[in-house]
Parts: C-alpha cells; structure tokens; sequence
C-alpha cells in the first residue's frame, strides 16, 4: 500500500515539475511599437493566442491564434496576426491545450487557459513628450511666477501630441484606401511613400515637438524677463 501510494506521489510530482517546466517565457515584458516580441520554451503540442489590450478601443480582441509547432520555427509574435503593429497597451498571451476558438472570456470561464502572461507596448512619442516636459518644467521652475505658465504649457503640449497622432491615423487610413482604389503601380508608390513616413514618423514627430518646445520656451522665458524688469521699474 505504501509503494502503491509513493507511485501516485511520485507521478504527481512528475507531472507537477512537467508542467512547469514546459510553460513558456517571455524575455521581455515592455517593449517598443515596432520591436519584436519574443516567446520561449513553447510546447509544439500546445497553442497559443495573443489578444489586444482591453480598453478602448480595441477591447480585448484576439489578433493571432498560433500553434506550438508554428512558434518552433519563428517565435516572434509580431509575425502573427495583426498584434504588436500600431496598438499601444497591455497585450495578453495565453498558453491553451485546443487552437483557439472562443473570446478570452470564455477561455478564462472554462479554464480551458494553462498559462498567460503579459506584454505592454509603450508607444515611443510618449515617452519623448513626458521627458520634453519634464526638461522645460525643470527650467521655468526656478521661477516664482511660473506654476501657471507650467500648466498652460503640459496642455498645450499634450493638445499638440493628440493633433500629431490624429494626423498619422490620418495618413496610415489614406495608405489602406489608396491600396485598394488605385492602380497597382500607383497604389504601389503610395504605399513605398507612406510606408516610409510611417517608419520614420517617430523623427519627424521628434523635430516637431523640438520646434515646438524651443518656441514656447524662448516665449516663456522672454516674458518672464519682462515681468521681472517691470517689478525692477516699480
């Protein structure tokens, strides 16, 4: 009965460590748009789903079912689906025994899922403003009479951010419409165009904002000085 009962242990513990084991990996969790993303120690008899961050307005969608075998061959998921393209946000990636077949939620109802993780896609002109503000803060606040000038300048920035974006939504749009409503030799140099301002959107995005920053700041700056020299005057 003993021997009996540590065969049981024993297997369960097999299959404990095995499943362990086998669960994948992602070497990393934060990645930039435009950056492969990486899964390890996949399990070629598994599958594997990848869905959309769950906020607006992509509201948790899937955008690629893959199988182990696949992943064993090209195990960048940015080569899968739509996923990891334009999306900023937290993506989530599931381990499942079945391909895929259902809505996140009824995987996670069922427990149908054996492993999930998470990438965040962090969106690299963000990043820019918030340190481009952070900067232009740190020098006006050496002056007294600048928190409300700081204010107006993190919303006009922020105002200036949303124009840029909804400017690139406009010209990724007009790249998908031209694609399909033009000749093909036509349509062909509008993508290569588009293609390349998408590519390189992030540097103009960039010198942009630097025009914009310097511009306000050599304003700001002049009309702090002129306030100074008119209290000297009083």
């Amino acid at each position: 009965m003993n021997k009996f009962l540590k065969t049981i242990i024993f297997s369960l513990a097999l299959t404990t460590l095995a499943n362990f084991s086998l669960a994948f990996v992602l070497p990393a969790n934060e990645i930039k748009i435009g950056d492969p993303v990486y899964i390890e120690e996949t399990d070629t008899l598994k599958n594997y789903a990848v869905f959309l961050p769950f906020e607006e307005p992509t509201k948790g969608q899937v955008c690629a079912s893959i199988s182990g075998e696949e992943l064993s061959e090209n195990n960048n998921l940015k080569d899968y689906g739509t996923c990891f393209i334009n999306d900023s946000g937290i993506f989530t990636i599931v381990e499942i025994e079945e391909p895929f077949s259902s809505s996140y939620e009824e995987l996670k109802n069922n427990e149908e899922i054996l492993q999930e993780d998470t990438v965040t896609l962090s969106n690299d002109f963000e990043s820019i403003v918030k340190q481009s503000t952070e900067e232009i803060e740190g020098v006006l606040s050496e002056s007294s009479d600048s928190e409300g000038i700081i204010s107006d300048l993190g919303s006009f920035i922020q105002e200036a951010q949303d124009e840029i974006s909804r400017i690139l939504a406009s010209l990724t749009d007009t790249q998908e419409s031209s694609e399909t409503t033009e000749s093909q030799v036509l349509g062909l140099r509008t993508f290569n165009i588009m293609n390349l301002l998408q590519e390189n959107h992030l540097v103009i995005i960039l010198i942009i904002l630097i025009a914009i920053s310097t511009t306000i700041l050599i304003s700001l700056i002049k009309k702090i000085k002129d306030t100074k020299e008119k209290n000297k005057d009083k």
